[in-house]
């Protein structure tokens, strides 16, 4: 458990290289006491590690492995979060027939449990489909029903990320003073908690504003 923390904490501050060496570690004790629940956990790490090093083959391998075994035992939460992490990955590729396929039932997973972050994460997926669509209304409502449950959940996060994706909306719709807002917003709120995650890719949407 204490190398699978650690495997988060690198994952948050941008190193995955360490998050992936800690979460395999992690995973090879969990294996060999047959731990089969934190398994899928470190499995579904993983691929989120994975994801973010654009290794999309080994990412989806460890998203549906940890599927597998969250079906064998029932976890229907953790089936829920993987669920929502492979569809975000076909999204990367543009693929929105398995994106829709992926995030379907992850809506219906949170809705069963009343999970309001899982519903937020939901949102957040359809979001950004449908700002790939060009379905810029539909974006709109989703960034900010989403964005409304991570703020009052305290996700910040998500929700800066949310804020990222929102601003490139923003920029996509030509509406260059809205996008400059929704970006600092992600900024700051991304800096706020430390990590580095799109940080990069702000300061390069910002400049070219």
């Amino acid at each position: 458990m204490v190398l699978n923390n650690i495997g988060i904490y690198y994952d948050m501050v941008g190193n995955w290289k360490k998050s992936i060496d800690y979460y395999k570690k992690s995973l090879s004790i969990y294996k060999n006491h047959n731990n089969i629940i934190q398994t899928s956990n470190t499995m579904g790490n993983l691929g989120f590690a994975y994801s973010s090093t654009n290794q999309s083959g080994k990412a989806i391998f460890y998203f549906n492995e940890s599927i597998k075994i969250s079906e064998k035992t029932g976890d229907i939460y953790n089936k829920g979060i993987n669920s929502i992490h492979l569809s975000e990955e076909y999204l990367k590729k543009d693929d929105f027939k398995k994106a829709k396929y992926y995030i379907e039932p992850a809506e219906e997973i949170f809705k069963k449990l009343d999970d309001k972050l899982g519903l937020a994460d939901v949102f957040k997926i359809k979001a950004i489909l449908s700002k790939k669509q060009k379905k810029w209304e539909d974006s709109d409502r989703f960034f900010k029903k989403a964005i409304d449950i991570y703020s009052k959940q305290r996700d910040r996060l998500n929700e800066g990320e949310s804020y990222y994706e929102w601003g490139d909306l923003c920029i996509l719709r030509n509406n260059k003073i809205l996008a400059k807002k929704k970006l600092i917003k992600s900024k700051k709120i991304l800096k706020g908690i430390g990590t580095k995650r799109y940080l990069k890719e702000i300061e390069e949407k910002l400049n070219k504003l």
